[in-house]
């Protein structure tokens, strides 16, 4: 158990300080990657109990968009979290297999919604690379910790 607490941890600080380098308009190459979402990825898949992940998402789009009140793409960007959140809860695929079709399917969802002028551009194309690579990066990392994460 003390394993398993240690990897919920783990991923909450990972996905905090992902978040935070996100906020403060972090880009490599002239792009910037939706650090946030990886982490809440990894963290989906990785951490079964959900008040412990609506926690960790919740925080995450606060530290996103501190401002009064909720804005509309945070909020969509929180409903996202969830929908990731169950389909890797519900999905029979493996892991890393789930977890790259999740950061492809979020990721042009997201562009779709706020930036569809974007997903013609190599922007788009190189955010899904460095997402694909950082989020596959971090699992490897993770995944041999990983037993039966509840709290």
């Amino acid at each position: 158990m003390a394993n398993n607490n240690f990897l919920i941890v783990l991923c909450i600080i990972i996905t905090l300080l992902l978040t935070v380098v996100q906020a403060t308009n972090f880009s490599f190459l002239g792009v910037k990657p939706n650090l946030a979402l990886v982490g809440l990825i990894i963290s989906a898949i990785l951490i079964d109990y959900f008040w412990a992940f609506f926690l960790l998402a919740t925080m995450v789009s606060l530290i996103l968009k501190f401002q009064p009140g909720f804005d509309l793409q945070i909020l969509i960007f929180l409903a996202m979290s969830l929908i990731v959140y169950f389909l890797s809860k519900r999905s029979s695929w493996q892991p890393f297999l789930n977890i790259n079709i999740f950061v492809l399917l979020f990721t042009t969802i997201f562009y779709l919604l706020f930036s569809p002028a974007l997903i013609v551009s190599s922007i788009f194309l190189k955010e899904m690379i460095y997402n694909i690579i950082l989020t596959n990066l971090l699992l490897t990392i993770l995944w041999p910790k990983r037993e039966k994460i509840t709290i």
